[in-house]
């Protein structure tokens, strides 16, 4: 048993806890794109449509401004 051997116990181990953190990834990706409410999928586009246009307004504000006061 020199260095760099892993008991079958160990690989088990690993293999296990990397199973583990990708379900629980998976779990927190679901609950995002489920919603914590379980909102349909067309609620969920409109509030992206509705959130980037907020974002593309308040850039076109701020371009505005720039162009208006130098």
């Amino acid at each position: 048993m020199g260095p760099g051997y892993e008991s079958d116990e160990e690989r088990w181990r690993r293999a296990y806890d990397r199973e583990r953190s990708r379900d629980s990834r998976d779990q927190i990706i679901a609950w995002f794109w489920n919603g914590a409410l379980g909102q349909p999928l067309w609620m969920k586009v409109l509030y992206a449509v509705l959130s980037l246009g907020a974002i593309a307004a308040l850039i076109a504000l701020f371009a505005l401004d720039a162009i208006l006061n130098g």
